[in-house]
């Protein structure tokens, strides 16, 4: 999973459609009865419920902030937070905003408003003081037992337990922004890391909970390995890349831009850490494979042609797909800074094979539009990417190998994908997000509004909470209640 944003968007505020990803891994256990979404089941993907309202109007920049919890049990949005479970919902408005949720999806942090910065039951409602101001940022740790907060009253990063809410470390000043990235988690839970005000990266261990350790200086961004043990840092000159052993701080490998005109736009290393490649901007615009596990790093192949801006390793290192843009992006809900997180658009899906550099397919979307994000799931054999196209779309792929399939398209645009990978998240519109996922008895399709720009014959609708009801007829209309009147209409 990526864990940087990429430079040349760093300071940019735009496009104040944002989106916060949570922090976890890909294929955590899913809640009993959930199912996760694969090559095999993506035909059953079904449009599960809606989530109306979402966006928060009061903000100066509407600003769009929506996340999971790690088991992919609740989505929070502006002012909302959904049980995807209960269909139950937690609404916000006038109470502070939802920053964080737990890794069981059951509470939610919740700041802002003024209102000071509470732990709240999403059940119940019940809350449970935490802090009298209000948290600029904060995260729960993947096991759940610590949680994160940094606040502009503390000017530091606070560390509490989460069984008994005591406070643990006080540690440096993080930036004085919201950002995902500030704070991050090793996936097991075992490294706590923080971008500081002189773009320090800095590392604490929860475990020996000493002093922390200063990785390096002059920070613009930074990925994780998929083992959660090597870091990729950017440094500010945009020309050095480094690679650093998280258990012994050593620095392992290092790749410098020697050409001019031209800088590090993004970057990816693969799973097993043996290859690290790099996209470059500028008037010497290409994309670079390196091998990292030999010292010093050896050139495998360089590329001129420009086939996108996202880089993603498949899950078994052997390909790299590129396409679209493949950028996070960050919202600062106080200050209404939202950085846009647009990259660039690709004609097409590109794989290299990540040995030899040789690019062993292509392929265009079926309706002649370009691609905007792809992301990989079910182990990297399952493909999603959006396009750019007026009315929204995401499209499903199955990746076998170098080959892709095209399996279908489906409306929504903006999506994000769950951590456990059980659930699509779409946007249709400003006011409507869509929940994708297959259905099952733990989770049946619920009753939920339809908007217009869902096209009611391509999707799978049907009545709650009987899954094996007749299919419900819907008509024309720009907003259709879907229920059954008790004559069972």
């Amino acid at each position: 999973m990526a864990l940087s944003l990429p430079p040349r968007f760093m300071f940019i505020l735009a496009g104040c459609v944002v989106m916060l990803l949570a922090v976890g891994t890909r294929g955590e256990a899913a809640p009993e009865g959930f199912i996760p979404i694969n090559n095999t089941n993506v035909g059953d993907i079904q449009l599960l419920s809606t989530i109306e309202d979402y966006q928060d109007n009061r903000a100066f920049c509407g600003c769009d902030v929506r996340f999971f919890s790690q088991n992919g049990r609740a989505v929070a949005t502006d002012r909302k937070v959904r049980d995807l479970v209960t269909g139950d919902t937690l609404d916000l408005t006038g109470h502070g905003y939802p920053i964080a949720l737990d890794p069981e999806g059951t509470h939610v942090l919740v700041s802002g408003d003024y209102t000071g910065t509470r732990l709240v039951e999403i059940a119940t409602g019940m809350e449970q003081p935490l802090l009298a101001s209000d948290a600029e940022d904060a995260l729960f740790s993947p096991d759940g037992r610590l949680i994160a907060i940094t606040s502009r009253d503390a000017d530091a990063i606070q560390v509490w337990q989460t069984a008994n809410l005591e406070l643990v470390a006080t540690l440096g000043q993080a930036k004085p922004y919201v950002d995902t990235h500030n704070l991050e988690f090793t996936s097991d839970s075992r490294y706590l890391l923080w971008s500081d005000r002189n773009d320090n990266l800095n590392l604490w261990d929860t475990e020996e909970q000493t002093t922390s350790w200063q990785i390096a200086t002059n920070i613009i961004s930074y990925q994780l390995s998929a083992d959660q043990r090597t870091l990729v840092l950017l440094k500010s000159d945009f020309e050095t890349l480094e690679v650093w052993d998280i258990e012994t701080r050593e620095m392992v490998s290092q790749v410098v831009d020697s050409r001019d005109q031209s800088g590090v736009e993004n970057f990816a290393i693969s799973p097993e850490r043996h290859t690290l490649a790099i996209m470059y901007y500028g008037g010497n615009a290409r994309l670079e494979l390196w091998n990292i596990a030999v010292q010093p790093a050896e050139k495998i192949v360089e590329l001129d042609e420009q086939y996108g801006y996202g880089l993603e390793f498949t899950r078994d290192g052997r390909y790299l797909i590129v396409s679209g843009n493949h950028e996070p992006k960050s919202c600062d809900r106080e200050a209404y800074n939202c950085s846009s997180g647009f990259g660039d658009t690709s004609d097409g899906i590109v794989a290299i094979d990540a040995t030899s550099g040789e690019v062993v397919n292509k392929a265009a979307l079926p309706n002649d539009s370009r691609i905007y994000t792809t992301s990989l799931i079910d182990d990297g054999q399952l493909l999603i990417t959006t396009d750019s196209s007026w009315v929204a779309t995401f499209q499903l792929w199955q990746l076998k190998d170098s080959e892709l399939t095209f399996i279908a398209s489906l409306p929504g645009g903006e999506v994000q994908v769950s951590p456990d990978e059980t659930t699509i998240l779409a946007t249709i519109n400003q006011h409507f997000l869509a929940v994708y996922g297959v259905a099952s008895a733990a989770r049946p399709v619920q009753q939920f509004v339809m908007p217009g720009q869902i096209v009611p014959s391509s999707i799978n609708v049907r009545s709650e909470p009987n899954p094996e009801a007749d299919t419900i007829a819907v008509v024309s209309g720009d907003v259709r209640i879907l229920g059954r009147s008790e004559a069972g209409d």
